[in-house]
């Protein structure tokens, strides 16, 4: 099956320009949405974030509730708070796995953490999504006593708007922004734009979600036996100061 792994990244920087467009729907090279086909996801969550008193799981949960509370949102989440670590996730196992990784972070050191989407070419639809976290070179609040940390709540809620196949919106006030700072919990609540973005890809245009089954598809016409990469960048800059901030990407990722 030819399939494209989308890597979107969210760069915490010190600035950002404001911009007064809306959300960004991405596509494949072929002009497809990029977006799930099954209402049927499957969750899970790395063991690391439960050790211990950690509210790493309950952060994971609430993020997906809060896209999952959209009226009329087509999907049936089932979590598992897995009892093994999920290593680097799967990249075609239809799941959708939070990791937290906790040694040899292998991206840019800035991010907070990266969605990584594997899509068909040809139709755009996503057969897989995991978030990585990075506490190798970042504290996050629930995972630690710091009050200055990043809220793993907000990021995660950011990230899960990639994991749907979402962008970044240019509109600051949104949780997929592209900017965020340490201390802030703003993100973990959507905004009007973060809404329409997900009704765009999901209950808008006639689109039919399958009700449940296999999540991927045939291979497409004419597309390669090989998984071809495609990577984008994008960026959560972590700013100064406290307010809201930025996210952008096709599959999703933090920085600071």
């Amino acid at each position: 099956m030819a399939t494209t792994r989308n890597i979107a990244l969210m760069l915490v920087t010190l600035a950002h320009p404001l911009q007064a467009s809306a959300f960004v729907l991405r596509h494949s090279d072929e002009g497809a949405l990029i977006r799930w086909k099954s209402a049927d996801v499957s969750v899970r969550i790395d063991r690391a974030f439960s050790r211990g008193n950690r509210r790493g799981a309950e952060a994971i949960e609430s993020a997906f509730g809060t896209w999952e509370s959209i009226a009329g949102n087509p999907f049936r989440m089932r979590v598992d708070r897995s009892e093994r670590d999920l290593g680097s996730g799967a990249r075609e196992d239809g799941n959708a796995d939070v990791i937290l990784v906790r040694r040899d972070w292998t991206f840019d050191e800035r991010y907070l953490a990266i969605t990584l989407v594997t899509y068909l070419p040809g139709s755009g639809q996503i057969i897989d999504a995991d978030i990585l976290v990075n506490s190798v070179q970042h504290e996050f609040i629930e995972l630690s006593h710091r009050a200055d940390a990043y809220d793993l709540g907000s990021v995660l809620t950011h990230e899960v708007g990639h994991v749907w196949g979402l962008g970044h919106s240019a509109l600051a006030d949104a949780t997929m922004y592209d900017t965020t700072v340490a201390g802030t919990t703003e993100k973990r609540t959507l905004e009007a734009d973060d809404v329409d973005g997900f009704t765009a890809l999901y209950l808008t245009d006639g689109y039919a979600l399958d009700a449940g089954g296999c999540r991927q598809a045939g291979p497409g016409s004419g597309a390669a036996s090989a998984l071809a990469p495609l990577l984008l960048v994008t960026a959560l800059v972590a700013r100064r100061g406290r307010g809201r901030q930025p996210a952008r990407r096709a599959a999703g990722s933090s920085t600071q």
